[in-house]
């Protein structure tokens, strides 16, 4: 199970990016499980959490708003057992009006727990 988890947690951040640049999310939140908790980095300033498709949906539109450009970089992942993934990389964003990019300088580690069947 564990190469299924993580080609899943690739195909995940694959999806993502692409939701984010092209607003094709459709393949995106095919990876995500119905009850998925999502918690962005924002949540860790603004104690916000997104249950289910429908609140990510509303975070990842509100995301578009605020930023040009938002790109996960997820460099190495690795299979933690019990539909775990922990995944390490960076991200690379430009917020609307900013003349530069931000991009993380810390890899920053997500874990990515596999969706049910």
């Amino acid at each position: 199970m564990s190469r299924e988890n993580v080609k899943l947690a690739r195909r995940g951040f694959d999806a993502f990016n692409r939701a984010f640049s092209e607003g094709a999310a459709s393949d995106f939140y095919e990876t995500l499980d119905p009850n998925v908790e999502w918690v962005p980095m924002s949540a860790l300033l603004e104690g916000t959490r997104y249950k289910g498709h429908d609140e990510v949906r509303e975070w990842l539109e509100e995301m578009r708003r605020d930023w040009t450009s938002f790109e996960v970089r997820p460099k190495h992942y690795r299979d933690l057992g019990d539909d775990r993934v922990r995944v390490l990389g960076s991200w690379r964003a430009r917020g609307r009006g900013e003349k530069c990019c931000s991009t993380s300088r810390k890899r920053p580690g997500w874990c990515s727990t596999e969706r049910e069947s």
